[in-house]
Formats: structure tokens, sequence, C-alpha cells
């Protein structure tokens, strides 16, 4: 094979995420606050949200030797090609003379992969930790420290022997950080005994292993740095390691301080309450580890979530932040909260009107998250909201020049972090500059309005534009065809039958063979849209065979066989239940599963639930008496279940369209 083309890469990635989003669709209802704030329907019914600030930035100053330990962290220490190798995760790269991963079998492969991937997981761990708080990464490299201490020892006793937990493995795909630090220290934990077999482990026996000399050492050289690391975050004064209260030693918790009291002593605005603040990390231990200096600068004021949320602290949190909380209930306990991303989701506290990042989301999905929570479409509270974001610089830089360290900084971590960033978009060119300005905006920024509200918005320009076209409109013709004049030769078919639409084209009649293919409502809008003084053209002779072409069309759409087989079945039990010798069905149960057939045959509503019931008992005609007997149970279950009038909603939607329309657009 030649080089790869990014661009044919790019074009690729772009089609895949299109045929992504076309299957989703169908099933998934898109609705974004841009949908709510810009659909001309959502927009009435919803006429007033906050609106949301680009995000502000607070600078917390590192002296040069800290920046310079910063830098090392994030590229030296943990850096795709850094110091530390992570051996203990990876054991199976010490076993083989020679590591051809081309020549493993798919087994082995796997292994080697799922290693591999434990070892880039707690590389960018510790990477994030740093990011997130001093404090959180502190308190990793000791735990890394221990379980490196604990491995080495565990060799050493066990004659060569080394265990690695394949649950290690399984965290890292599925659990949250929190849930990977206990399997670390269950880890650790049964590194201090004797090894017992489990279906979770696999003992390698290292005497064995064609680099067992590399193995031990590369294990010795990570332990010297974490050590090392331990002992340059002490000596830089990197977390608070003083008794004196009046002294915060980590630039970033002392900097929160400040942005925290310039926040509670503003002045509210008028008609809006003083601001309450929501502190987000994503590790329970930056909560953890700033919980008591917060409560020590603002004593009574400051209410933490770490991961455990009790009654008790739920209803404190409610009171305290939930503006939906009835006025009599509410109270002004606590205007603080520190809290995990674990109560990011589904919580009200729009009794907040700021939200501090104190470590960067990386995934956009979580920042809407974040300020979703102070974001809420039930109450009003405040007229701007905002959000603050924490980046590093140095020590006496001005404004420009600290955005461009903090640029820097953030795109090493970014490089490092590789996949876990999710910042730009396949085909897109990453630059510091460029990551800052995303890190820095509003997340509204991010989402784009679904289609149809995109739809609504140009429709209703029309309308006010040419009132009378909404009447003219209602009168079309159930069969429209019509041309325009248009870069390509191309002939799109608009089709609606009873509840199903459709649009299928040939969009370029010059082809050799010029085939229908199926087209989304995405792709088709602008290929046929026009201006108001667009010229109609008459229909070409090679417009008619294309026409019917189309119509003939029919688009394959692969069913899963197992869903084919269902409603086969289902229909196979009640054509052979209504004619069984043995089935005594009553009228009523009679019509209601001639029903059932109808559904199956023409409008297909059927989940699997209740397919499944109708295929449970087969009524092949050697079914005995029992078996009609199971088979009548389950459709009396149906039938109290749906009704005898479910399809009624069905026929009535039906009826209210017009039973088919169809719309061809030629452009010439």
């Amino acid at each position: 094979p030649g080089p790869i083309q990014l661009s044919k890469v790019r074009q690729r990635s772009r089609l895949l995420a299109r045929h992504i989003r076309e299957v989703l669709e169908p099933v998934l209802i898109r609705r974004n606050r841009i949908d709510l704030q810009r659909d001309p329907v959502y927009a009435r019914e919803i006429p007033d949200l906050p609106k949301v600030a680009d995000p502000i930035e607070l600078f917390f100053e590192l002296t040069p030797e800290q920046s310079a330990f910063y830098d090392r962290v994030v590229s030296e220490y943990f850096g795709e090609e850094g110091k530390f190798t992570g051996a203990i995760y990876q054991p199976f790269v010490y076993e083989l003379p020679v590591l051809d991963v081309d020549e493993l079998d798919l087994q082995t492969q796997f292994v080697y992969f799922s290693q591999r991937n434990l070892y880039d997981f707690m590389r960018r761990l510790l990477v994030k930790r740093f990011e997130s708080s001093f404090g959180a990464f502190k308190q990793s490299i000791e735990n890394f420290i221990r379980v490196h201490q604990r491995v080495l020892a565990f060799i050493g006793r066990s004659g060569g022997r080394y265990v690695l937990d394949r649950r290690l493995i399984e965290k890292m795909h599925t659990a949250d950080p929190e849930e990977v630090d206990k399997a670390l220290a269950q880890f650790a934990e049964k590194l201090s005994g004797k090894p017992k077999r489990s279906k979770y482990e696999r003992i390698y026996d290292t005497n064995k292993f064609a680099h067992k000399d590399r193995f031990l050492k590369d294990i010795q050289a990570d332990l010297t740095l974490l050590e090392r690391i331990s002992r340059e975050i002490e000596s830089l004064g990197l977390v608070e390691v003083t008794e004196t209260e009046d002294v915060i030693e980590d630039p970033k918790a002392r900097k929160l301080i400040e942005a925290l009291s310039e926040m509670r002593e503003s002045t509210p605005k008028k008609g809006e309450p003083r601001r309450k603040i929501v502190i987000f990390s994503e590790y329970a231990d930056t909560v953890r580890y700033l919980r008591p200096i917060l409560e020590r600068a603002f004593p009574g004021r400051v209410l933490t979530m770490d991961g455990r949320l009790t009654a008790t602290l739920e209803r404190q949190i409610l009171e305290n932040f939930d503006a939906s909380v009835p006025p009599k209930q509410q109270k002004d306990n606590f205007d603080i909260l520190l809290t995990t991303d674990k109560l990011s989701e589904g919580v009200n506290l729009n009794r907040a009107g700021a939200v501090i990042n104190y470590d960067i989301p990386w995934n956009p999905t979580r920042v809407i998250q974040r300020v979703g929570r102070i974001n809420r479409i039930s109450r009003k509270v405040f007229e701007t909201l905002y959000i603050y974001n924490f980046f590093p610089t140095e020590q006496g830089a001005d404004y420009v020049k600290s955005r461009q360290i903090a640029a820097q900084k953030m795109f090493l971590i970014h490089n490092t972090l590789g996949e876990d960033a999710k910042i730009f978009a396949v085909d897109e060119e990453p630059s510091p500059s460029e990551l800052y300005r995303r890190l820095n905006r509003s997340p509204e920024e991010d989402e784009e309005p679904s289609l149809l509200t995109s739809i609504r918005q140009r429709w209703e320009a029309v309308c006010a534009l040419h009132p009378d076209i909404e009447e003219r409109v209602r009168h079309f013709p159930t069969r429209i065809k019509t041309a325009k004049a248009h870069s390509q030769h191309q002939v799109l078919v608009f089709r609606r039958k009873n509840l199903s639409f459709f649009v299928h084209g040939i969009l370029d009649m010059s082809a050799e063979k010029a085939e229908p293919q199926p087209l989304s409502l995405e792709e088709a809008l602008p290929l046929v849209e026009c201006r108001p003084d667009t010229k109609r053209l008459p229909l070409s002779p090679s417009f008619w065979p294309a026409y019917e072409a189309i119509k003939k069309y029919r688009e394959i759409i692969p069913t899963p066989k197992a869903e084919n087989t269902l409603e086969v079945q289902a229909m196979n039990n009640l054509r052979s239940a209504l004619r069984h010798p043995q089935a005594q069905f009553s009228p009523g149960e009679r019509e209601f599963m001639r029903l059932l057939l109808e559904d199956l045959r023409t409008y297909k509503t059927f989940p699997k639930y209740t397919l499944r019931r109708l295929v449970e008992v087969d009524l092949s005609p050697s079914a005995k008496k029992e078996d009609v007997e199971a088979f009548r149970q389950e459709i009396n279950y149906l039938r109290r279940y749906l009704g005898d009038t479910f399809l009624n909603t069905i026929r009535e939607r039906i009826q209210e369209i017009k039973r088919e329309i169809i719309v061809a657009v030629e452009n010439q």
C-alpha cells in the first residue's frame, strides 16, 4: 500500500459520521439549548433562558522552577516517549525475545494490546491528575510508589513470580477514575500476600522472560522516578505543607481562594440574588484535597460532595442550591458547593450563577453537563451565567504572555492525552492557540441546531417575506413535478407514503450507470433550494424515465435476521391459532388477533418485547391443547395491555394526512 492520503481519510470520516447520524436520526430526538432558543416553536414555549458567557481565565502563577517541573511531568516523565515505562502493566512485552505484533495470533495480540492500553491509561491518568490538582497528583504518585514497592517485594519473595489482575484492564474501559483507584489499591493489597489462583489473574514466571533483567530494571527505574517526583513536589511547594493558617503554598489553590473571595464580595445585579458557586473536579482526590483548604478560608459556607451522596447531603444541596425548592424551604447555610462530576447530571443547582472548572474537562460534553447544572429550563435566576477555567502561567507574565504560556502547557497535555482530549474534529489540524480558544469559549458555541430547527427557521423566514405561501402550499396537488437550473443534471423525488418519508434521487444523469440512490433530507435540501424569482423550466425528455426508475426503486435496508424471524414467527403463530382445531377463542379474542396481524403486516409498531410474547409458544399444527391455552393467555395479556382499540390512533393519523405525496425536482 502507498502512503496514507489524509484528505481521503478526512472525506471518508465525514461520510461515516453522516451515515451514523442517518442511522440514529429515526430513533433519537436531538434537542439542545440552541434548539430551544432558535426553534420558532420551542422559543415561543420557552421564551427566556440565561445567557452563558465565554469562560473567564483564572491564571495561577508558577515560579520558574515550578513551571519547568510542570513541563517535565507532562512531556519528559509521562509523555508518549517519556521516562515512565509502566513495566508492571505490560509484562507481556518482556516475555518474548523479539516482539513482532503482526506475527502473533489474534488471542495473543489481544493480550498485548490490552496490556499496552493499560499502560497508556495509567500514564494519561497521572497527567490528568496533575492537571487537576497538585494534591491529587501527589496522592496518585504515593499510590503508584506503594504499588511498585510491593511488586518488587512480591517478585523477590515468590521466586520470580508476578501477578497481573485482569480487572485492572476491565476497569480501564468501563469504570470512573475512583473505581480505577480502588482496583489499584486492591491490586497492591493482593501483592502483600500469597498469590491465589483466580480467573481474573495471570501469574507470570519472570525467570522465563526473555528480558527478565530489563523487566526488573524498568520497574526499579519507574519506582526511582516516582520517588524523585514526590520529592520534587515537596521541595517546590506545590502542595499545602505549612500549618500556618494564613499561608497556602499551592499556587492553584491560592488562586481559587482569591477568585471565590472576589465572587462572594461582588454586588448582585438588580433583581438577582447573591451568586452561589459550584466548583467541579473530575477526581474525588482533588475534592478531598481542597475541602480543608476551602473550609478554613470560608468557615461554615462550603458544602462538599466527594462521591458519596447521602440523604442528608442531598437535602442540604437541594435546600441551598435548587431554585425549584419552595421558597419557604430554601436555605442559605452554604454558598459554595465543591463536588465531583457525579453531581453534574440530573441535579438542579440554579441558585448558583457560576461554575468553576478546577480541572479542564477535555471532553466538550462534560463542559455542557457541568454548566447544565446551573443553566436550567425550570426557572431563570440569573441573566448571565459564568464559567471559570484554571490555567498555569509564570510569575510576572502579563496577560498576553500568560495566555501564550497557558496555551503551550495545555497543548502539551492535549498531545500527551491523545484520544482522551476530544476537542478537535477528525479533519482539523490542532494548534496551541486554537486549543486554548476552544477551551475558552461558551460551550453553547460547540452546539449546532438540529435539522428540524434549521428547517423551521427557514420556513418562518419564507412565510415572513411571503405571507400567502403557507395557504398556497396547502392547496398544492399531491403530485408535483418541476425543474430549475442547476450546475448538475439531477432528478430528486421526495415521497411521503402514510407515515413514511423517503428521499431518492439520481445525482448525475450523465453518468453511464445513472442509478437511483437514497438521500438524507439534509443532503437533499441544498439541491432543491431556490429563490422566489427562480425561473421554472420545462421538464426535459430524460426526466420521465428517471422519475419512473426512482419511483420503482426500493432501498434495501438490512434488518437483523432475528427481527425478521420474530415478525414472521409472530404472524405464523397468529394465523395458526386462528385456524387451530383445538382453539376455542372468543369472538373478541379473534378480533384482537386480527388487529395484531394487521399491525404486523401494515404498520409494524410492535417492539421486540411484544413480538417475543407472541412467539414464546410454538403453535405448529402439532401443538397440544395446553400450548394453545398458553398462547391464549399471552393474547389476553396483550389485550389488557394494548386495548381493543390500539390501532385507532394510527389509523386516525393516516386519515388526517394525504395518503401519498410525491414532489419531484429536476435540476438542469
